[in-house]
């Protein structure tokens, strides 16, 4: 019994071919994105490596400074206790709003990262986020 019309061995062949490249393009379209979705958050992590430190001797610096100030109004052991005071106080606060503060952008950055759709960019995500703001 012979095959004819849509049954073809050709055309099943055909039919393979083509399942297989879509196969193979939803393949790359996968690694394409995954590598994109890398590169955001290494770029990410490298920023935070990089900048953390800066920001640690700006720090040092900035402290030394206010000791400085304070020292000059109200001794060397107050200034001390003065700058460490306020970071004990900066401290308490990151750690009473951590939830907004650190851990909401942390969410929000990883949850953009994962579940961003690929057809939309920044700017179309900007405009629902107006829209649904002034109906």
């Amino acid at each position: 019994m012979k095959f004819s019309g849509i049954f073809s061995a050709e055309r099943i062949t055909a039919i393979k071919k083509q399942l297989f490249r879509l196969g193979h393009l939803y393949v790359e379209r996968t690694k394409l994105t995954l590598a994109d979705r890398l590169t955001i958050l290494l770029g990410a992590i490298i920023t935070l490596i990089v900048c953390v430190p800066l920001i640690v001797i700006a720090l040092v610096f900035l402290s030394g400074a206010l000791i400085e100030i304070f020292t000059a109004n109200f001794g060397t052991i107050a200034a001390w206790l003065m700058v460490g005071g306020i970071y004990a106080l900066i401290t308490l606060i990151v750690l009473i709003f951590r939830k907004p503060i650190i851990l909401d952008p942390t969410a929000r950055f990883v949850s953009k990262l994962i579940f961003k759709e690929d057809g939309l960019d920044d700017s179309d995500e900007h405009e629902k986020s107006e829209k649904k703001a002034n109906p």
